[in-house]
């Protein structure tokens, strides 16, 4: 583990999610109705091919750093720090605690430069020193120095604004990921989101943008008619963001709506499983074995 990353998706206590105690979840799906299907029908399912729909760098064992004379028109060499599976998006925000020596000079190395920015891509789920050659930019928004008070178990507390996305061309010095020497460095471009489109362009986007907000009504609806236990508040469809460009406005706040929505039908479902498991086993404890409930630990029963 080369850093703790707290959660950092939209609160339960947000307009956009509700949580109702004690009623029974159901498996749901994103559905649309069948006046919606033409809309959709020639559209390509982004990851249809699963990892393989992400851009991978090559793998980094095995290599070594070579001198580099050349860059490409526009790139910039980056501090690079990779964070596992994790998907960050724009404007989102995240803590990190930094104790690997390595980190520690990265960080001392962007606040001594001014940069104050670093990238981070997800890690390859099967294949070890593979990264997404797509990231998104880390910006130091604050660093609080916590060596003293966890007996250098810690060095900095530091909170990040992710600002934008950059595309990553190579990791220019490839065996520090094996020795852990030193902090990756990669030469990469930021990519700029564009608000400014055509005439049709804009036209196309428009209707596209009108057909996912009918496909979130009519899953909001579908919610609240099955009566999930984690659902979409029914005004969260009038506040739904779908414009282009990277503005706190724009899609990305529901790519992160939707991933807290995802993690919070995965505690739910793992809540019932325990609770689920914990009730056939009082059951097997107190009819099997005759064990009294006495004899079982307090938290077991609640």
């Amino acid at each position: 583990m080369e850093a703790y990353v707290p959660s950092s998706a939209v609160p339960v206590s947000s307009p956009f999610l509700r949580l109702s105690a004690g009623v029974r979840h159901h498996d749901g799906r994103l559905f649309m109705s069948s006046s919606d299907d033409s809309s959709f029908e020639n559209m390509v399912e982004p990851l249809a091919e699963g990892i393989d729909s992400v851009k991978w760098l090559p793998s980094l064992k095995n290599e070594k750093s070579e001198t580099i004379s050349s860059f490409r028109q526009g790139a910039e060499i980056i501090p690079f720090f990779p964070l596992g599976g994790i998907v960050y998006t724009p404007h989102s925000t995240h803590v990190l605690n930094i104790f690997e020596p390595r980190y520690r000079k990265m960080y001392n190395d962007i606040l001594m430069n001014g940069s104050k920015r670093f990238i981070v891509a997800m890690a390859h789920p099967e294949e070890e020193g593979r990264f997404a050659e797509t990231g998104v930019i880390f910006h130091l928004e604050d660093l609080k120095e916590v060596s003293e008070m966890t007996d250098d178990q810690i060095k900095y507390i530091c909170s990040h604004k992710v600002t934008g996305r950059a595309k990553l061309h190579r990791v220019l010095n490839p065996d520090v990921w094996e020795t852990r020497e030193d902090y990756m460095r990669v030469e990469a471009t930021i990519l700029e989101e564009e608000d400014g489109e055509s005439d049709n362009a804009q036209l196309v986007a428009i209707s596209e943008e009108e057909s996912l907000k009918k496909s979130y009504s009519a899953l909001v609806d579908l919610q609240h008619d099955l009566e999930e236990d984690v659902r979409f508040t029914r005004a969260s469809v009038n506040t739904l963001s779908v414009n282009p460009g990277g503005g706190d406005d724009s899609l990305w706040l529901t790519v992160r709506l939707w991933q807290s929505y995802i993690e919070q039908r995965l505690n739910a479902r793992q809540n019932e499983m325990q609770k689920e498991f914990q009730e056939k086993l009082i059951k097997y404890l107190t009819k099997d074995k005759d064990v009294s409930e006495d004899q079982l630990p307090r938290y077991a029963l609640n």
